[in-house]
């Protein structure tokens, strides 16, 4: 029997209200937003997400991660270990590490990857990251490497290759050198690329075009065109991948959480959206050279008066658990240190302790007169981090200190703002944490940034602890599991008794899929989702 005309009607009129379905890509395109943007693609400079993301795209490096942290070689013919006599120890102390590269790399433009890749590589760590590490090729695909000392970190140890066959004559300073590579100045040009997909143009500040590489040995992707797009509002992000016009987005410079759990809770018949532990921690970079700051009590009262556990559970829906280190948990070798739950009374007598009294206006005063007042920056944009920044700020009023928010674009904060050290006061960003890395370049004396060595290093609070220093030497050269433990235990003890950071969240990946594509998650390894992007692939 027919439905009745009334009934008709109003049935047409719910089905105009339900959104479009999201229907798979059948044109072979795949458009990625992105909220961020790299100012360029050089591997070896300058670390930052949305750099990170290209490059897990078009590059494969010597070594990755598993889910667990677990070491694994990704361009070799097998992980150098003692058992299998790629690891030696010699009696200088030294160790020799060696490495055969497996016979079927290539670059996008059919170059093969050879061992002269691999010592160039080695040249630009020395440079970019003041390696001491030495390497003599011993045939086209090996190369024997001399670590001073051993190393328990061999993802940092050994760089990732770099095209031996351009810019052959770099210039030694590194800001020169970086602003005369290849990977800033011309980064089409395939023969920069190993990974599944090669840059095929490049939009300064708008957008990435890549095509499949043609001599990629691994699964062929599915995509033929992957557009990476720039949508640096994260609300306009939203609203474009609802829209169709975005495809996929970042799980890492994307949606900010509470609008992936947006997503979770309204739109899954049409994405599906999976959380996952992820490789960082939300924290705050603290300048340790402001006078204000350099008291460690002081750096304590702050973390005191910050109610962590409120801001995981209205936030974050208590997905993203409090951090206890700057080491996500399930990377952590032992367990973390820092112990400061919510207490506005200890932080007002910390801060008391530090010599500071209260104001006529309700700000403190240091012992010299001077309000104790500080700026907190982070990136324009996002509303999550501001939305902490507010939080913040309100709490740390509670017990006298005024906070003055000076946000700036993604691309200064990761540029001037932290590299050259340009902060006064705070900066909350995400600490992304290598597993099985130890934390040299975040907190080593010899890793503070300066215009002496290029700006290198990612100490950004300006740590200059003999005591980490000695630690972090100890966990470098341990071989032995008991050693490394702990080295470890004296590290995150050193850290939790100094506070160069803030820990305050665990990072929780949220990956929003549309129900069309297959292969995002769960991924195969730590690091960024395009690193497994060759599983992606229609439904």
């Amino acid at each position: 029997m027919p439905l009745p005309a009334f009934l008709r009607a109003l049935l047409l009129a719910a089905l105009c209200l339900l959104p479009p379905p999201v229907l798979a890509r059948t044109d072979g395109a795949l458009t990625f937003g992105m909220a961020q943007f790299p100012g360029e693609l050089h591997p070896f400079a300058i670390s930052a997400g949305a750099k990170a993301t290209v490059l897990g795209a078009v590059r494969r490096g010597l070594f990755a991660y598993g889910p667990d942290g677990a070491l694994l070689c990704r361009l070799c013919t097998a992980l150098p270990t003692l058992e299998n006599g790629g690891l030696k120890v010699e009696a200088d102390g030294s160790e020799s590490v060696t490495i055969t590269l497996r016979p079927d790399q290539l670059y996008a433009d059919g170059t093969p990857l050879t061992s002269a890749d691999l010592l160039r590589g080695l040249a630009e760590a020395r440079i970019f990251a003041g390696l001491a590490t030495t390497a003599t090729a011993i045939d086209a695909r090996t190369v024997r490497y001399r670590l001073p000392a051993p190393s328990s970190d061999l993802g940092r140890a050994l760089p990732d290759p770099y095209p031996a066959a351009l810019d052959p004559d770099p210039p030694a300073n590194p800001v020169e050198r970086l602003r005369q590579s290849s990977f800033s100045r011309a980064p089409t040009m395939p023969g920069l690329w190993n990974g599944p997909y090669r840059v095929a143009e490049y939009h300064a500040g708008e957008s990435i075009l890549l095509l499949p590489n043609p001599h990629w040995s691994g699964p062929a992707p599915a995509f033929q065109r992957v557009e990476l797009r720039l949508i640096g509002n994260t609300s306009a992000l939203q609203a474009n991948l609802l829209s169709g016009d975005v495809d996929l987005i970042s799980a890492e410079v994307g949606l900010s959480f509470d609008q992936a759990l947006q997503f979770a809770r309204a739109h899954t018949d049409r994405f599906e959206v999976v959380f996952a532990p992820g490789d960082g921690v939300e924290l705050l970079a603290v300048k340790l050279d402001n006078p204000l700051l350099a008291d460690r009590r002081t750096r304590l009262a702050l973390l005191s008066a910050i109610d962590r556990q409120a801001i995981a559970a209205r936030l974050f829906d208590n997905r993203q658990p409090v951090a206890d280190s700057f080491v996500p948990p399930q990377f952590a070798r032992v367990p973390g240190a820092v112990r400061a739950p919510h207490d506005p009374a200890r932080a007002r007598a910390l801060l008391a302790e530090a010599g500071f009294t209260p104001g006529p206006d309700g700000i403190l005063r240091a012992p010299d007169g001077t309000r104790f007042s500080i700026p907190l920056t982070t990136t324009a944009g996002n509303q999550t981090r501001e939305l902490i920044e507010q939080v913040i700020k309100d709490q740390l009023r509670r017990v006298g200190v005024e906070v003055t928010l000076a946000n700036v674009a993604a691309r200064t904060l990761f540029g001037e703002t932290l590299r050259e050290r340009k902060f006064e006061g705070l900066v909350l960003y995400q600490f992304g944490f290598a597993p099985g890395s130890v934390p040299v370049p975040q907190f080593a004396g010899a890793s503070i940034p300066t215009a002496a060595n290029g700006f290198r290093g990612l100490n950004y609070p300006g740590l200059a602890d003999p005591r980490m220093d000695a630690a972090l030497d100890a966990a470098t050269g341990a071989t032995d599991p008991a050693a490394l433990a702990a080295a470890w235990r004296d590290i995150q003890a050193i850290y939790a008794a100094e506070l160069p950071t803030l820990p305050l969240l665990a990072v929780t990946k949220a990956f929003v899929v549309p129900r069309w594509l297959a292969g995002v998650t769960p991924p195969r390894e730590a690091g960024m989702m395009t690193q497994w992007i060759e599983d992606w692939r229609p439904r």
